[in-house]
């Protein structure tokens, strides 16, 4: 039952996270036209990179959001192992070569799974994650990811709630870990 409820709140931290991130880089930019233009059936697959975005890419089983902004990256979640090749062409169709931040909402495979393979396609400047978990069915990804990152001069940040990090004009807030 305790398992469960973790799981319970990990989840809805993360629905809430991505709410919120929606929610701050949208609100002032998609009134009016824009907005019914950005939910239209025939509205471009491509972004404007000269404008700041979030993106909530399909990765199976979760969601990865990839906030973009002054040329500054993050990716929140992974996703799993076989959606790393569709994550990465994500960020290479948007010009991304290094991310600036790749923090992880929780030690589950459908989070965190693409975790070691992503770090050996992209330079993770900083990484930031879950506290361990005993027993957490994504540990050795994350660790691998982890022992990468800092092979190429990343650094490594545990996650703690009310934490916060800047990508270009977005300030991301950790709600709850």
């Amino acid at each position: 039952m305790k398992r469960r409820n973790k799981r319970k709140t990990a989840v809805s931290a993360t629905a809430v996270l991505t709410i919120a991130i929606f929610i701050i880089a949208f609100a002032n930019k998609l009134f009016g036209d824009k907005l019914r233009s950005a939910f239209a059936q025939d509205a471009a697959v491509d972004f404007d990179k000269t404008q700041d975005f979030v993106k909530i890419m399909d990765v199976g089983q979760a969601d990865a959001a990839l906030i973009y902004s002054n040329g500054c990256s993050a990716v929140i979640d992974t996703g799993l192992n076989s959606s790393v090749s569709d994550i990465a062409q994500e960020l290479k169709s948007d010009g991304i070569r290094d991310i600036d931040v790749v923090m992880i909402s929780h030690l589950h495979m459908d989070h965190a799974g693409g975790t070691e393979d992503l770090a050996r396609l992209f330079k993770f400047d900083n990484f930031i994650v879950p506290r361990p978990e005993a027993g957490a069915d994504a540990n050795s990804n994350v660790n691998a990811a982890k022992g990468i990152t800092v092979k190429r001069n990343g650094r490594i940040y545990t996650a703690k709630q009310g934490m916060n990090f800047k990508i270009g004009e977005f300030t991301v807030t950790v709600l709850s870990y």
